[in-house]
């Protein structure tokens, strides 16, 4: 059996969104926000992506200032319950959504318990004073678009 594309497997559709997701985030393109925040917070028949879509999903929806962003991140939290990298990634949405620092900062930390490096990086950024003093360190080896501005990539506290 061959896929021409995620939507025509069950198996490949959370991990799909999930990937759309980040990528729309970590670049900040999108033409279509919304589109892509429902694909990420569907119900899923394969769970084995649910926590990381849900999640992607919801920081995405923080990220194109959706005016529902709020109760897309109440909806992520249950998929980020037993899942760390979905736990990291809504407490850093949290962060970008109230402007609270102390979210970032626990974010921060989960990053660092799971070894995501690129993920910890891009949130440093957002901590005043933690970001030039820490990214250069904890850089991953991927460059960041020179592109990365925006709502996204703004630092918390002080808005």
């Amino acid at each position: 059996m061959r896929i021409i594309s995620s939507a025509g497997s069950s198996a490949l559709a959370a991990a799909a969104a999930f990937a759309d997701a980040r990528v729309a985030v970590h670049t900040g393109r999108y033409a279509d926000p919304a589109r892509l925040v429902d694909a990420a917070l569907a119900s899923f028949p394969e769970k084995w992506w649910l926590a990381y879509a849900h999640a992607a999903g919801a920081e995405l929806a923080v990220v194109a200032g959706s005016p529902d962003a709020g109760e897309r991140l109440a909806a992520a939290e249950s998929a980020a319950a037993e899942n760390d990298w979905a736990a990291a990634c809504l407490a850093r949405a949290t962060a970008r959504h109230t402007g609270d620092v102390r979210p970032a900062i626990e974010s921060v930390t989960r990053w660092e318990r799971i070894g995501a490096r690129f993920e910890r990086a891009v949130t440093l950024m957002l901590v005043p004073g933690r970001a030039e003093r820490n990214f250069e360190r904890s850089r991953p080896r991927c460059r960041l678009r020179s592109g990365f501005r925006g709502g996204h990539g703004c630092s918390l506290g002080g808005r």
